[in-house]
């Protein structure tokens, strides 16, 4: 099948991509210190409670689904565009605990994190849309 100027991506989607796996990687960062993988866990604020396991499973599906679908985007595979939903949607998750159970409240750092995995899910809807993913 012959390659049409709609099928091609414009620049603006390869930087939003790649903006968006540097932001994913330095989450996976993130998680991987939250985990212990990068030395001593990152530990809680003092009186504030230990991140439970079902959150932590949230923050590893929100991360490491991002990252993988962002790699997706970038290889333009139509996978990708559920698999960033599912991230965001972990992403959710995790956040509802941190914002609403753990006692720190609403964070401007959690607040991004959130409105940037729902444009990277976005960004996938577009692409899919004008045909962008194969």
């Amino acid at each position: 099948m012959a390659t049409t100027y709609q099928d091609r991506a414009p620049a603006w989607f390869w930087l939003a991509a790649g903006i968006g796996l540097l932001w994913n990687l330095i989450g996976a960062t993130f998680y991987l210190g939250h985990v212990g993988l990068l030395g001593a866990s990152f530990a809680p604020p003092p009186g504030q409670p230990e991140m439970p396991i079902w959150a932590t499973a949230a923050f590893a599906i929100g991360v490491w689904g991002s990252v993988l679908a962002v790699i997706g985007l970038l290889m333009r595979k139509r996978w990708s565009r559920p698999l960033l939903w599912l991230a965001f949607a972990a992403v959710i998750v995790n956040f509802g605990w941190v914002f609403l159970l753990s006692g720190s409240g609403v964070t401007p750092l959690g607040v991004a994190v959130i409105v940037i995995a729902l444009l990277l899910a976005l960004l996938g809807d577009v692409a899919a849309k004008r045909g962008w993913l194969r």
